[in-house]
């Protein structure tokens, strides 16, 4: 609906951000949910809080994943980003060039190859078979490795890791929040089985 010449928005709900976000690096797409007032999936009010008590960082650019909006503000409720306003909504916390949702790395073994690590320790691949379906990327993910801190800092949240490709049928891949605290709370989802044909697995030697 229109009031004082502005448009409000529906309620919007997304995950908790990273703290890369708060710089512009990077931020998620949120759900819209049903509400008094559905249009195009942004707000610029919160539920449970005056406009008063938000942070907004406002951006020459903001990718939402409908639109492109020019010179606006991205609005957050504690570690909840609420929407987007033309306006600035209650105390500017920085600026940025570019604020887009957050990347996700569609096939990546971060976490299982952890960085500076001697390769021989690589969790990437399984030496016992060239067919395992049931070896499962989560149980090798070591949320200490410092890629995954990187990734973050550039605007990459999510990974779907997966087995490396020396093994035929390599196992299961997982869906995982590079930012989470242990391998638990990382999981989003599972993504399939990892396979492999052609070179990798035909130049692997080592069983």
């Amino acid at each position: 609906m229109e009031r004082g010449g502005e448009r409000e928005y529906g309620q919007i709900h997304s995950e908790p951000v990273a703290d890369g976000l708060s710089r512009g690096r990077g931020g998620v797409q949120p759900r819209a949910a049903a509400g008094p007032t559905q249009s195009d999936g942004l707000c610029v009010r919160s539920e449970n809080r005056e406009i008063h008590t938000m942070q907004c960082i406002h951006a020459k650019t903001i990718y939402t994943g409908k639109r492109v909006v020019e010179n606006a503000y991205v609005v957050f409720d504690g570690k909840k980003m609420v929407g987007v306003s033309k306006t600035k909504r209650g105390t500017e916390a920085g600026a940025c060039e570019v604020v887009t949702p957050a990347f996700i790395d569609g096939h990546s073994h971060i976490g299982l190859a952890r960085s500076g690590e001697p390769g021989a320790e690589s969790e990437t691949n399984e030496n016992m078979d060239s067919i395992l379906a049931l070896v499962d990327a989560l149980d090798s993910l070591q949320m200490d490795d410092a890629a995954l801190g990187e990734a973050v800092e550039m605007g990459v949240l999510y990974s779907c890791i997966v087995p490396g490709s020396g093994n035929i049928i390599g196992g299961r891949s997982a869906v995982v929040r590079n930012y989470a605290k242990n391998s638990t709370d990382a999981l989003v989802a599972r993504a399939g089985l990892k396979s492999a044909f052609g070179h990798n697995p035909r130049s692997t030697q080592g069983w």
